[in-house]
Formats: structure tokens, C-alpha cells, sequence
């Protein structure tokens, strides 16, 4: 009776091992084994079985000779089956043990620096960040950090989830960096280029690859991100800056072409048209009287929202003592907040805020050296700040204001419309007409002309120390030296602050340019004297050619300016030629 119990038992565990090892096969994918294993299981269940049904049932000696021998003959099978499942078995475990290896490898490649090298990465301006199938962060380097700024207790964590919920609050579109993230989730080979952008202004570059081990499989995803905010600024500028030359060459041609019943009237829509691109609620232009006692706001103009604010319309010109004198000797003043003007702009400061102003920029006129007033820009409904391009901006165009106010006949309106007040050179206005007709001849006779943008390296500093009667001298002098190293048949003008342009016409190759340009930087080499004081000056000038570098003014304009900042950016006092694969 103990034989049978034992027997069942025996059957049942070998019925239980064949369903184990069927698994543990299958899963391996060895399915030769797979087949020779099950087998060799299953024959010793029958064998059992016969060997129980003899046992039992059968009493005749022949039948359970029979019955012995097929027992023998399926004991042979059993063992050449488990000889060769033993082969395949061992195939399996070294298989099993290789990719083990393979992937303690690939982990150690990373983390010893061969995948991601911890010198190269960790002084790279890229964050990089590495996780594994399972969200789980492995590396990320001093510049990730750095860049993304989480506190110590989430990136010990080393979890993704967390990393990604603490930047959430500073993205501007939270939704679409989730969505990218889902999408890789389902997409695990995909790589990836976009950007993102925070609530702050920031934006950063984000590359993003799948991390792929020896036999192909993705255990991973590595991220790359770079801070390309100041790119981002510096497109925005120079696009900024083509508007503004745009709209400036636009109120140029406007006012050129007023008669003279028409030019009041002109500039309060040119205040509008200003007024609207830097998004203030209210522009004006204060003139002083002859005897120089008042100060009249002249010319005007305002959104309809603030239409019924009342406004004063004459002040004594000593009702601006400090304004006065800041403009005058830094050719600027702006406030984000009048409210927070010390008590020294008393004066001012009751002026503007009985007419509601919250932020307000100034910028003086003058005709003739002659300081005649000032206009003002203003916001009622929100602070406001300007950068130098906007300050620039408004500057150019008080110039060409100011000279209209001053001299209404027709003659001395194409000259102000045309000339740069300061150097007697040609202006922005006069520079684009110019441009546009050189590009036609150039186009029509099938040549090439260069396009220089010379920009002065640290002038603000001299004006900011010397003072701005110092600065306008030197602005003269530059005109002066910059013509001295042209041709007759090339053309320099004065666009605006310390920038001018230069084209150099006839020019066989783009190289051709090289020549002046390291002529005109030679030239400041010299140290300059105005009113006894000594001024050493130098430049930056970027260049770029028709039609090789663009074949349109704004192109040509936009390229010479990339080039300029690419001299600055290389130390100054050089030139640069236009090159897109510097871009």
C-alpha cells in the first residue's frame, strides 16, 4: 500500500516539474529544450503509469514482460531526452549569464564615464540627465542641477516623477512638457528636439535620445538640455531692431513729405504709431519757450482708455529741475515705478502723479546742440521697462522730430529727412533708400557690393564719464575717419547712437571688404583729443555681402549685424564676415 501512495506522489511532482520547466523554457525562448525536457517528463509519467497498472491490475507473467520492457524501453528514451535537455539547459544558464554580463557591462560603460563621461560631461554647458526604464535617475551632472535649480531633497530622491513635479510650477506649458514625456513612454525609440520655455523668460534647448545596450533593447533615456536664453534675446533684439528701422524709415518718409500746415499734425501721429509699438498709454513732446521760463507740451498723444485723465498743458521749465539735468548729461531717464522716486524728484514726482503715471521714459531733444525740450513715454495701467534698443529707438526718432519742429520749409526738411543732425553724414532713412537702390543696381547688373555695420566698442562708458558734449565729438570724428577710409563711390551714414553703416560698391569678392575694414579699425588706433581730453576708442564691424549673404536690405542688414555681434563676442576691436554655420 506504501508503494502506491509513494508512486501517486511520484507522478504528480514529475506532472508538477514538466509544467515548471515547460515555463522556465518557454520563457527563455530555447524551444528545442523546451520540447526535449517535456517529454522526457511526461514519458516518466507513463512509465509510471505502467508500471502502477502492472502493479495492480495485471497478474499474467507475459503481459508484465511486456509491460517491464516498454518500461525499459521508454527508461532509455527518458535518458538520451534528458542528456540532450542537459545540453540545451546548460545553453540556456551560459545565455542567461551572458546578458547578465552584457547588461552589468553596459551599466558600468555608463557610470565609468565611457557612455557619459563624467570630465567631459561634468564641463560640458549642457545638462545632461540619464533614467532608466523604471523612472529611475542614475546621472545627472553639476550642470543639470545648476540649470534646473531643485532642492537637494528632490534630486536625492533620484526619481523622475519628483524631478518633474518640482519644475512644474516654473514652465510656461506644463501640459505639453507632460505630453512629450507620455510620448516617449509609448514611443521608446524616438528621439526628440524641441524647447522649453519658463514662466521667467528662460529657455532652454532640450535633446533627448533612447539609450540602447548591445543586443539593441532601450533600457533608458538620456536628456540634454542648454540654456539658450541669451540667443533667444539676442534674435528677439535684432528682430526688434529691423522693426524699429523699419517704422523709423517709415516716420522719416512721412514727415519728409508734409507740407508745412501738415507737420503738427504729422508728429502726433507719429507719437501714435510709437505709442502703440512700445505699448505705453500716452506719448508728448515738451517744448521750451523762446525766453526759456515755460515748458508746453506741443504735441501729443493717448489710448482711448485713459482719453478722459486731465492734463496739464504748461509748466514752469524749473517744475523739472532734476529731469532737466539728468537728460542733459546722461541722454536718458527712465522709472519702472514713479512711486518709488526719492525726495529729490519731488518736483517731477507730483507732476506725474497727478496725471496717473505709474512708469514713464524720457529722452531730450535737440537741434543744433541746443537743448529745445524732451518727449515723454508713459504707462498709466502697468509698469514698464525699456531696454537700449527701445531707448535707441526713441532717440533716432526725437532727432528727426526735433529738426522738423525747429525748420518747416521745404529745403531744410529733405535735409533733416536725409542728414544726420550730429555728423553730416546720411541717416537711417537717406542709408535705406540708398540700400534699396544699390541692391536694384547690383541685381539688374549681375554685382556684388559688402554691407559693414561698424558699431563703437565701449561708448556708453565714455559718454557716461566725459559726458555727452564729449560723446557728439567723438561721434563727429568717427564720421570724419570713417569717410577718410572709404572710396568716392562708397557710401557711410549714421543710423542711430554709435552704429554706422558703410557699403563698399564694385567689389570683385566678399574678401575685397576685409581690406577697409581692417583700414577702419587701423584708423582708431590713433587716440583721439576733443576739448583737451584724450579718448582711445576702438570698433567692431561685421560684414556681409550681396548676394551671397542675402539679397534683400533687411537680410543684408540683419546678417551684417549677426557678424557685428560675432566681433564683440570675440573680444572687439575686429571684424567678422557672415557666416550661417556660425548662427
Amino acid at each position: 500500500m506504501l508503494d502506491l501512495v509513494i508512486l501517486i506522489i511520484s507522478i504528480i511532482l514529475q506532472i508538477i516539474a514538466a509544467v515548471i520547466i515547460l515555463k522556465l523554457i518557454f520563457i527563455s525562448g530555447k524551444r528545442l529544450s523546451w520540447v526535449m525536457l517535456s517529454t522526457a517528463l511526461l514519458l516518466m509519467v507513463v512509465r509510471r503509469i505502467l508500471a502502477f497498472v502492472s502493479f495492480t491490475w495485471i497478474h499474467n507473467p507475459e503481459a508484465i514482460f511486456y509491460y517491464r520492457f516498454a518500461g525499459d524501453v521508454i527508461g532509455l528514451l527518458i535518458s538520451l531526452l534528458m542528456v540532450f535537455g542537459a545540453i540545451c539547459i546548460v545553453s540556456i544558464f551560459s545565455s542567461l549569464q551572458h546578458s547578465e554580463k552584457d547588461l552589468i557591462n553596459a551599466k558600468s560603460e555608463l557610470l565609468e564615464g565611457k557612455l557619459l563621461n563624467d570630465n567631459i560631461i561634468n564641463t560640458t554647458i549642457d545638462g545632461v540627465l540619464a533614467v532608466d526604464e523604471a523612472g529611475k535617475v542614475f546621472f545627472c551632472n553639476k550642470q543639470f542641477v545648476s540649470m534646473w535649480q531643485f532642492p537637494d531633497l528632490v534630486i536625492n530622491t533620484r526619481d523622475s516623477n519628483k524631478y518633474i513635479a518640482s519644475a512644474m510650477n516654473a514652465l510656461k506649458n506644463p501640459e505639453k512638457f507632460i505630453a512629450q514625456i507620455r510620448e516617449f513612454h509609448v514611443n521608446k525609440n524616438q528621439k526628440s528636439r524641441d524647447e522649453v520655455e519658463f514662466k521667467d523668460g528662460k529657455v532652454f534647448d532640450r535633446y533627448s535620445s533612447p539609450l540602447i545596450d548591445h543586443n539593441g533593447v532601450c533600457y533608458g533615456r538620456v536628456w540634454f538640455f542648454r540654456d539658450i536664453t541669451d540667443h533667444k534675446k539676442a534674435e528677439a533684439e535684432i528682430q526688434n531692431r529691423l522693426i524699429y528701422e523699419g517704422i523709423i524709415s517709415q516716420i522719416a518718409r512721412r514727415l519728409s513729405e508734409l507740407s508745412f500746415f501738415e507737420i503738427d499734425a504729422g508728429i502726433n501721429d507719429s507719437l501714435g504709431i510709437i505709442g502703440r509699438l512700445i505699448g505705453v498709454d500716452r506719448a508728448s513732446i515738451y517744448l521750451f519757450a523762446e525766453d526759456g521760463k515755460t515748458a508746453e507740451k506741443r504735441y501729443r498723444w493717448q489710448t482711448e482708455e485713459i482719453a478722459s485723465i486731465e492734463q496739464k498743458e504748461i509748466f514752469e521749465q524749473n517744475s523739472f529741475p532734476l529731469l532737466n539735468m539728468v537728460l542733459t548729461n546722461v541722454g536718458s531717464f527712465q522709472v519702472q515705478d514713479v512711486s518709488e522716486l526719492t525726495d529729490a524728484w519731488e518736483s517731477e514726482k507730483k507732476i506725474w502723479e497727478e496725471a496717473n503715471v505709474r512708469s514713464i521714459l524720457c529722452i531730450p531733444l535737440y537741434v543744433e546742440h541746443k537743448y529745445i525740450g524732451f518727449s515723454c513715454f508713459d504707462s498709466i495701467r502697468k509698469k514698464i521697462s525699456w531696454n537700449e534698443n527701445q531707448t535707441s529707438f526713441l532717440k533716432t526718432i526725437g532727432e528727426i522730430i526735433a529738426g522738423l519742429i525747429r525748420k518747416k520749409t521745404g529745403g531744410q526738411l529733405e535735409q533733416l529727412a536725409q542728414f544726420d543732425t550730429l555728423t553730416g553724414l546720411a541717416n537711417r532713412y537717406s542709408f535705406n533708400l540708398m540700400l534699396t537702390r544699390t541692391i536694384a543696381f547690383a541685381s539688374r547688373r549681375k554685382l556684388s557690393f559688402a554691407l559693414l555695420l561698424v558699431d563703437l566698442d565701449n561708448f556708453k562708458k565714455i559718454n557716461d564719464t566725459l559726458g555727452h558734449d564729449v560723446g557728439d565729438l567723438l561721434l563727429k570724428e568717427v564720421g570724419v575717419r570713417l569717410s577718410s577710409c572709404i572710396r568716392t563711390e562708397d557710401y557711410v551714414a549714421r543710423v542711430g547712437g554709435d552704429e554706422f553703416f558703410i557699403t563698399l560698391a564694385g567689389i570683385q569678392e566678399c574678401q575685397d571688404a576685409c581690406i577697409t575694414a581692417q583700414r577702419i579699425i587701423d584708423s582708431f588706433n590713433n587716440e583721439i583729443r576733443l576739448n583737451e581730453q584724450v579718448v582711445q576708442i576702438t570698433c567692431s564691424l561685421g560684414i556681409a555681402c550681396y548676394p551671397a549673404d542675402g539679397d534683400t536690405k533687411e537680410q543684408l542688414i540683419k546678417n551684417a549685424d549677426i557678424a557685428m555681434y560675432q566681433a564683440k563676442n570675440t573680444g572687439k576691436n575686429c571684424y567678422r564676415m557672415f557666416s550661417a554655420d556660425r548662427v
